[in-house]
């Protein structure tokens, strides 16, 4: 919260006294108070307008907003060494994986996908549990293909439901 008050003071010149006085002004403008929380947050993405409909119950917030979901878990430059995965097991030790480490995993199996014609607004799904301890996952390539070929004909909305 004293993070958030002195950005909000450096940024937009706004002084809070106490919590009441931050949650008063939240209230009175939520437009620039959720559009400081995106940028405070450093959210990756772009929006139009803050507030679509300010009918409640149903209050549009983002409308249209586009996100980068990988980006943000992803990390940023200063985040390479650090710690992004920890993976535990029954039978062996804790694995770390840094922000680096999984930028290129990630990096390597897009481009995997890409090769496959996987493009955007495609969802592939693979059971991959074991992936982290050094195994292959239970899906072999065949499946793996197939299911992506599949994904490609019937992509899915973020919503879950098929168009």
């Amino acid at each position: 919260m004293g993070a958030y008050l002195a950005y909000l003071s450096s940024s937009r010149g706004l002084v809070f006294d106490d919590y009441r006085g931050l949650w008063r002004w939240s209230v009175a403008e939520p437009e620039a108070f959720w559009a400081s929380i995106w940028d405070h947050f450093g959210v990756s993405g772009t929006y139009a307008r803050v507030l679509g409909s300010a009918e409640m119950p149903g209050a549009q917030w983002f409308p249209g907003a586009r996100l980068n979901y990988a980006a943000h878990m992803l990390g940023t430059e200063e985040d390479t060494d650090r710690t992004a995965i920890i993976a535990r097991s029954q039978t062996r030790g804790p694995q770390e994986l840094t922000f680096g480490e999984l930028r290129d995993q990630v990096a390597r199996a897009r481009a995997g996908l890409v090769r496959l014609g996987v493009g955007h607004r495609v969802r592939p799904v693979v059971q991959a549990d074991d992936v982290a301890h050094g195994r292959q996952p239970r899906t072999d390539r065949r499946q793996l293909v197939a299911l992506v070929d599949l994904l490609v004909a019937v992509p899915v909305r973020g919503d879950g439901e098929q168009h």
